[in-house]
């Protein structure tokens, strides 16, 4: 009796359709390590709504919030007026607009001359970000991180970051859009995820996909690299125990080398083996992890590692985890 592998994906289906793209193309689930000098700035923030405008960056903001969190969870805002409904969750307190988070803080003297960057996991809709009272760019998502690369300049020592985030909705998505209809948590203001400050050396590993070729047993590594000392150069990329020489110009580069995985176990639903390459160059690294798998269309159907798979997406949106 044959047997018929199914996946699941804890998905909307929009999403979970474009993942089942990205196996189609053969683009393997690579997760790359954030840096290893990142530090986490979760804890205390001061805090103020700002209604319509931001407040001087300069200013020291009067309240307090913790950070990851939102102004819901913090009891900030004004009430929710609406008359509660079967639709999902009632929230106390319903706040959108521009929202400002801010705090003091500390450069390690390790970091001079190297590349600093801000990531904020998890915000909506768009940030605007201050450091020391100078304007260091805005970003609008409602689908990605907000990264902001303060570039080589940021001398060790204390500095005053401030965020503002405004959930004002910007464009009419519908009703049933999961990132703001009342049945899932809704249009929060804060930051829920991560909020981190990492550093690199001033030519890193902007990012890495893999490629499975489960035939040949090999992967083929495709690197991004980043250039933010403003001059050509090359080095040593190293992908496991391969090496080649990479370069780059003034703008960056890319570099593509395939590794042989003669031992590396297959990843299934129901043996999700993962494999592991580390990726160098100078004094960057990122640590990979990825599944070495075969997805391919055999006439009516998809295979898995030459089995019949059947994809379903599940929506799942009203899951948050805080």
């Amino acid at each position: 009796m044959k047997t018929r592998a199914v996946v699941r994906f804890g998905l909307a289906p929009v999403a979970a359709w474009k993942y089942f793209l990205l196996l189609l193309a053969g683009i393997a689930g690579a997760n790359a390590a954030w840096g290893a000098e990142a530090i986490s700035l979760g804890g205390e923030w001061r805090f103020e709504i700002a209604r319509t405008n931001p407040p001087a960056p300069t200013v020291e903001l009067p309240g307090t919030i913790h950070l990851p969190g939102t102004m819901d969870e913090a009891r900030l805002g004004p009430k929710n007026t609406a008359t509660p409904t079967l639709e999902g969750p009632y929230r106390i307190y319903d706040y959108a607009g521009p929202a400002c988070y801010q705090r003091d803080i500390e450069i390690p003297a390790a970091w001079r001359g190297k590349r600093v960057v801000l990531f904020l996991e998890r915000v909506r809709w768009v940030t605007q970000v201050w450091l020391d009272g100078q304007f260091m760019g805005s970003q609008d998502s409602l689908i990605a991180p907000h990264v902001y690369d303060f570039g080589v300049g940021v001398l060790p020592g204390k500095h005053r970051l401030t965020i503002c985030v405004d959930n004002t909705v910007k464009l009419k998505l519908g009703r049933f859009v999961s990132a703001l209809f009342g049945g899932t948590p809704g249009n929060l203001n804060g930051i829920i995820g991560r909020i981190e400050l990492d550093a690199t050396p001033p030519v890193w590993i902007d990012g890495v996909q893999v490629y499975p070729d489960v035939d040949h047993k090999l992967a083929k590594v495709k690197v991004r690299i980043g250039n933010a000392s403003g001059a050509a150069g090359h080095g040593i990329l190293s992908v496991g125990t391969k090496h080649i020489e990479a370069a780059w110009d003034e703008q960056g580069g890319s570099a593509e080398i395939e590794v042989d995985m003669p031992g590396a176990k297959l990843w299934d639903e129901f043996a999700p083996n993962l494999s592991e390459l580390t990726v160098k160059l100078g004094g960057d690294k990122r640590v990979v992890r990825f599944g070495m798998r075969k997805f391919a269309a055999r006439g009516t159907q998809f295979a898995l590692n030459d089995r019949p798979v059947f994809l379903r997406g599940a929506l799942e949106c009203a899951l948050m985890r805080t």
